[in-house]
């Protein structure tokens, strides 16, 4: 299956996070399948005060509306942990699922573990509809 990204924005991806620290990074990919044109959305975590959490700032999801509204799709969510692991952890579940379904069962989450200001491991997850959970989607 993969990630379907490209080594530019996977690296955009891990330096944003990088960026950001000692705060989590957050963003989106978006696609437009027609002409297959992509954005990498960097996007201001406005809960920077709380440690080990991310929420996207509106003027962002409004931006992402926008090119969803152009034509874009999106296939990407991403964000980093800081000194800790690249695993989607059960904060990360519980925020993709509501009411006990996914959010965006076609997205792939991406999260990069950042220590000390430098990214390290990045890992993908996606929600596999057979299994009823997000399980690791390994790199191709």
């Amino acid at each position: 299956m993969g990630w379907g990204l490209g080594i530019g924005e996977r690296e955009e991806i891990r330096a944003h996070g990088a960026a950001e620290y000692p705060f989590e990074s957050c963003g989106m990919v978006l696609v437009r399948d027609g002409d297959g044109e992509r954005v990498v959305l960097k996007c201001e975590n406005v809960a920077r005060w709380v440690e080990k959490e991310y929420v996207v700032h509106p003027d962002d999801l409004r931006r992402g509306m926008i090119l969803v509204g152009e034509g874009f799709r999106l296939a990407v969510i991403y964000h980093s942990h800081v000194d800790g692991p690249a695993t989607f952890s059960m904060e990360d579940r519980r925020r993709a699922i509501l009411a006990g379904v996914p959010r965006h069962p076609e997205v792939l989450y991406l999260v990069t573990s950042v220590y000390a200001g430098a990214a390290m491991e990045t890992r993908g997850y996606r929600w596999l509809e057979g299994s009823r959970c997000f399980e690791e989607v390994v790199e191709a």
